[in-house]
């Protein structure tokens, strides 16, 4: 059953529809309520974790934004996994140093888990923070888009 055939637009009317905060604890993304909206992250003294719906290929799209400062015991943790099912994000992190003297990528073909702790992988000390994820095939997360902020050496935010 598709989105649309239970009359879930894909265009949001309002802008309380278009734009969905995400403050702190553990969201569980539902495509009624999350999918092709911007998601802000409003959190800034505590963790978030955001487990994503599994991966149907349904071509939704999933844009966070960092909107806070975060402090050093705030990070960002962005789930794929889903118990026994198989579920990967792939594609590629552009992290670049708060300096503009350094821009890495980091690929990910196999992981399950992003992991931004306000440091080294981004989302910490600076607003502005995006990653786009899209339902790109069955059990299968792509990075359309991801740009973030070190501080420090940058290093990869995928594991699992």
């Amino acid at each position: 059953m598709s989105r649309q055939s239970i009359g879930v637009a894909n265009e949001a009317a309002t802008l309380d529809e278009r734009v969905v905060s995400i403050s702190t604890g553990t969201t569980k993304l539902e495509p009624h309520k999350h999918a092709n909206r911007v998601l802000l992250l409003t959190g800034v003294s505590a963790s978030t974790t955001i487990d994503l719906p599994l991966a149907t290929g349904s071509g939704d799209r999933y844009t966070f934004f960092n909107s806070a400062v975060k402090v050093a015991s705030g990070q960002v943790v962005i789930n794929a996994t889903h118990g026994g099912t198989s579920n990967v994000i792939k594609g590629t992190v552009v992290s670049i140093d708060m300096s503009g003297a350094v821009v890495s990528a980091f690929t990910s073909t196999t992981n399950d888990i992003m992991t931004f702790n306000g440091t080294t992988t981004g989302f910490g000390d600076f607003a502005g923070d995006k990653v786009v994820l899209l339902d790109a095939a069955a059990n299968t997360w792509w990075v359309e888009e991801a740009t973030v902020f070190n501080t420090g050496s940058g290093a990869t935010p995928f594991s699992g």
